[in-house]
């Protein structure tokens, strides 16, 4: 891995959990029950344009974007989607949130490996668990 690479795994890093800025602390929890504090970036978007027509359209998009190393250092595999309805599935607690607002399901994955080594991030798209 080259110095340019690492520099850039180390920013990406740095962005993702600087709490004093857009990081937020959050808890992720495995379907085992094995949970972790984290400090990540958090979109939660309460209304979308709808690109054909330019019209507001109603609807929630909720994301978390966590650093792969802090994940392993903090001894959490890499999240995952199981489809089976007999598995738990894999949680995230906003710790700074207002408590209606706080609770979710890991509802799909976005890894994406391409900085420093495989050490990049992995965005989490979330649905409000009921």
């Amino acid at each position: 891995m080259g110095l340019l690479d690492q520099q850039a795994a180390a920013d990406l890093r740095s962005i993702l959990e600087d709490a004093s800025a857009f990081g937020r602390r959050v808890i992720v929890a495995t379907p085992a029950g094995v949970s972790a504090e984290l400090v990540g970036r958090v979109n939660d978007i309460s209304q979308t344009i709808d690109p054909e027509t330019g019209l507001t359209v109603s609807g929630r998009t909720a994301t978390l974007t966590l650093a792969l190393a802090s994940l392993r250092e903090a001894g959490l595999p890499e999240p995952r989607v199981c489809q089976d309805p007999d598995v738990e599935p894999w949680t995230v607690e906003l710790l700074d949130a207002d408590p209606g607002q706080r609770n979710f399901v890991i509802s799909g994955v976005r890894p994406d490996r391409s900085y420093g080594g495989g050490d990049g991030a992995i965005t989490c798209f979330l649905s409000a668990l009921v």
